[in-house]
């Protein structure tokens, strides 16, 4: 059979759009609580070094008018200025605020490509967008998402996982099931004729019945014709007579 480059929309296609589409939504779930745990560990950091900095400033100002020429002033002071800029050398670091800006967009561009396959998998495929355009909208941003998106964090996997352990039925990401095996679509030769097109075949579930009325002339049988010539007799084969 000869490849061609137009796709129609079919239930294997629709199957694997329906699973990607399964998958963004994991990851949309994935990125959305990685994004709030690294937030959380961003204004961890950020709230103590505003308040520390604060009184840094503020106790490097009136130390002499507070203390007077204490040395214990000049000393507490320096240890909360290298408390803060060590709090800052570590957010910087692990760039928490990026971080959690990344998983925010991560999330929500997951999220419109679920909603997108949702909506387009719920017409008719008529009034479907062609087939071919659609495979190719989902496949660039998905591949642009992987190489984008940063790493999900090991407990929020662990997580997704307790949570959605009886879900068996939904298509997860390949990082929270481990292995995923690869479904190879075999085409059945019988359902094909030699030329390449399909074959239909037609099967009756209710047979059609129809009462034909034949009218039917009445017959005359012959009459019996008896004649002294048309008889017959048997001769006698007895012997000894």
């Amino acid at each position: 059979m000869e490849q061609t480059e137009e796709i129609h929309w079919n239930q294997q296609l629709e199957e694997i759009l329906s699973k990607e589409g399964e998958r963004a939504l994991c990851y949309s779930w994935l990125h959305s609580k990685s994004q709030s745990m690294v937030s959380k560990y961003d204004t961890n950091i950020a709230l103590p070094v505003i308040v520390l900095s604060t009184l840094a400033g503020t106790g490097s100002i009136a130390s002499q008018s507070l203390f007077g020429q204490s040395q214990v002033a000049s000393v507490v002071i320096g240890v909360v200025s290298l408390t803060v800029g060590i709090m800052n050398t570590v957010s910087n670091y692990f760039g928490f605020a990026k971080r959690s800006e990344a998983h925010k967009i991560s999330a929500i561009t997951y999220a419109k490509i679920h909603k997108f396959i949702v909506i387009e998998l719920s017409l008719p495929r008529k009034e479907r967008m062609k087939a071919k355009d659609m495979l190719k909208i989902i496949r660039e941003q998905l591949e642009r998402l992987a190489e984008t998106s940063p790493q999900i964090p090991e407990p929020i996997i662990a997580m997704f996982n307790d949570k959605f352990h009886d879900q068996t039925n939904v298509s997860k990401p390949e990082i929270t099931n481990g292995l995923d095996p690869i479904h190879v679509f075999i085409e059945n030769s019988e359902s094909f004729t030699p030329d390449g097109k399909p074959r239909i075949e037609v099967k009756l579930t209710n047979p059609i019945t129809t009462e034909v009325n034949i009218p039917v002339r009445p017959v005359t049988a012959p009459s019996a014709i008896t004649t002294s010539s048309s008889r017959t007799s048997i001769p006698d084969r007895t012997p000894g007579r």
